[in-house]
Order: structure tokens, then C-alpha cells, then sequence
């Protein structure tokens, strides 16, 4: 044990609002919308690798997450319409990948749904000949279920072979 404090990296251990905790050098600077945010794509990944096995994930941008063919958004509704067309487009229109959205609204997750609708329209636009380029769930669902949809309805997810 050390006899003097070594004052040059004090991290505190402070718990946000979502009951997680995060280390921080002082009170003020609690970056929690990060935090937020990493907790809910590990949470996602772990999801969508439950009963797959082990595989590689990468968290090369502009994707959130990727896993082989799949591309993993996570959408908190800070993007307006216009916006998320021209990231799919920019994106996405000339990969071979399914993009998968999962909608979370950390105050009233009854609002994912409507959010959900909404990138399934601006989907229909951008991928008309293609429903299942882009795939999504609300975040409470998705956890509970595991059930993705496309914008005609449920969707399968092919299995991943090794």
C-alpha cells in the first residue's frame, strides 16, 4: 500500500442517471450521454450475439457496430429526416450490408415506435426495391425478444456460420 496519494490521475466512481456507473476526475465532467450510449451498443451487441456464438465485432465508423454483414445503428432521435437520408445514402447505398436501427427514447420508450416508422418511410424512399437494406427494433423490445423487423413486417435474420 502506498504511503502518499498519487494525486495526478483521482478518479471518481459516480452513478448516473440510468444506475450505471462511469469513473470520472471530478463531478462536473460525468460524461454521461457517452456512457449512455456505450452501454446500450453493448447491450445490443450482446443481443444480437446471444445463441450465435462468438464472433468478431468491429466499431469502425460510421456504423455503430458491425458484425459481418450487419451494420448496427443505434438512433436516440437526435437526427432530423433529411438527415438520416443523406447518412444512408452516404452510407450505405453502395454496400452490400443490412443496416440494422434500434430505436431508444431514454424518457418515454413508447416513442421508439414512432421513430421506428419514420426510418422505415425514409427507407422506402431510399431503398424502394429494397426491404430489407434496412432493418430495426425499439431498443425495451429488442432486449426483451430479439425480434427485427423490416418494413413489410418481422424479419429473419440469416444465421451466422463460422
Amino acid at each position: 500500500m502506498r504511503k502518499v496519494k498519487d494525486r495526478t490521475i483521482r478518479l471518481k466512481r459516480i452513478r448516473n442517471q440510468d444506475g450505471h456507473f462511469a469513473y470520472t476526475l471530478s463531478a462536473k465532467t460525468l460524461p454521461t450521454f457517452l456512457f449512455n450510449h456505450d452501454v446500450c451498443v453493448r447491450n445490443i451487441i450482446g443481443k444480437f450475439l446471444h445463441g450465435r456464438g462468438m464472433q468478431e465485432v468491429s466499431f469502425e465508423r460510421p456504423a455503430d457496430a458491425s458484425i459481418r454483414q450487419y451494420r448496427f445503428e443505434l438512433d436516440n432521435g437526435h437526427m432530423s429526416e433529411s438527415q438520416l437520408e443523406e447518412k444512408l445514402v452516404k452510407n450505405y447505398s453502395r454496400q452490400i450490408v443490412q443496416i440494422i436501427f434500434i430505436m431508444r427514447h431514454r424518457e418515454c420508450p413508447h416513442l421508439e415506435a414512432e421513430r421506428l416508422r419514420k426510418v422505415f418511410q425514409i427507407s422506402a424512399k431510399v431503398f424502394p426495391h429494397q426491404p430489407n437494406k434496412v432493418l430495426g427494433a425499439c431498443y425495451t423490445s429488442y432486449l426483451e425478444n430479439g425480434t427485427v423487423f423490416n418494413r413489410k413486417g418481422q424479419a429473419k435474420l440469416k444465421p451466422i456460420r463460422v
